[in-house]
């Protein structure tokens, strides 16, 4: 039960097979031009073993490192886990990573961090869905927007950070669904703008639906867009682009992400008992957002993201049908 209501914690510790659970950190900096996302997590059967994957998009490379499965440690208090002496918290990291080709440290700290509006019954940003037992995947948004303050080496060039943005989510289940698209942004020129977004294919026992959540932070309102709460999603497709329409009782939201095929890299996912690399993913992609008043038809506000989160895996297409 303490981990329905607190979705952040790890949920792993009395399963044994066909399962998973990863955290997404995504740091960035535009003044320093930086951008990379860590992702450390475990999975657990015939291939069991602990890993964090490292991500740079400005340098547009991957690198998979692996632990053993005996190497992940958790608290059952508070978001806390510990892999081979990497710490990752909603309070910061201190990681330590390196081989022939990469080394990567970084000692940072968060600050103002900004959660899903969320309660007893509905816990986290997938609320009820956490009672649930029979789903596939569940996923957490644990911080839509946030700073982030440190430094980072990266093979031997140090970045001071006062004022960076931090991102973190998290998964877990037996694999990732089938098809899904995914897409986030924290670093817009109206600093007090944040969006995350993600829609799926969601297997329920008789049928299946296509899910979303989505939440979108305007000053100090988090306005959240789920299938739960009976939101509307209309995906427009052009020649070469995607705009997504969200709608709520009160608002309407209309996404438009811009990337390049060049700046995707292939990243590993759960597929049952084993990580593989069938995930695309960029994290230095542009998205453009404006928000609507229903009402009025008021724009309320209207803005292009840099350095944006992009991805995909599956049979994604299908979605957009």
């Amino acid at each position: 039960m303490n981990s329905i209501l607190n979705p952040d914690l790890y949920h792993g510790k009395n399963k044994h097979n066909y399962f998973f659970e990863g955290w997404y950190f995504k740091l960035t900096d535009t003044k320093e031009d930086l951008s990379i996302a860590l992702i450390p997590g475990i999975i657990k059967g015939k291939n069991q073993h602990s890993f964090i994957q490292y991500v740079n998009g400005a340098s547009k490379s991957f690198k998979y490192f692996t632990f053993s499965h005996k190497d992940f440690i958790s608290s059952d208090k508070a978001f806390n886990i510990n892999i081979a002496g990497n710490y990752f918290s909603l309070e910061g990291i201190k990681i330590n990573l390196q081989d022939k080709e990469q080394s990567i440290a970084l000692d940072l700290q968060f600050n103002n961090i900004v959660r899903w509006p969320d309660s007893h019954i509905n816990p986290g940003s997938m609320g009820f869905y956490n009672y649930l037992t029979f789903m596939e995947c569940y996923s957490q948004v644990s911080a839509i927007d946030g700073y982030a303050s440190g430094t980072i080496l990266i093979n031997e060039k140090e970045y001071k950070l006062t004022n960076s943005k931090i991102y973190i989510e998290k998964n877990w289940g037996k694999k990732f669904p089938y098809s899904w698209f995914w897409f986030q942004c924290n670093t817009f020129s109206q600093k007090d703008l944040a969006l995350t977004c993600s829609i799926a294919h969601i297997p329920f026992p008789i049928y299946s639906f296509r899910g979303f959540l989505a939440a979108f932070r305007y000053k100090d309102e988090v306005i959240t867009f789920t299938t739960m709460k009976r939101s509307k999603l209309t995906i427009t497709k052009g020649e070469d682009s995607l705009s997504f329409r969200l709608t709520n009782r009160n608002y309407e939201l209309i996404i438009e992400p811009n990337s390049k095929d060049e700046d995707f890299l292939l990243l590993h996912s759960p597929d049952g008992e084993a990580m593989k690399p069938d995930v695309l993913e960029s994290i230095v992609s542009e998205i453009r957002v404006t928000l609507k008043e229903k009402s009025t038809g008021k724009i309320l506000a209207e803005d292009t993201g840099m350095k944006a989160g992009i991805e995909y895996g599956g049979n994604y297409k299908e979605l957009f049908d």
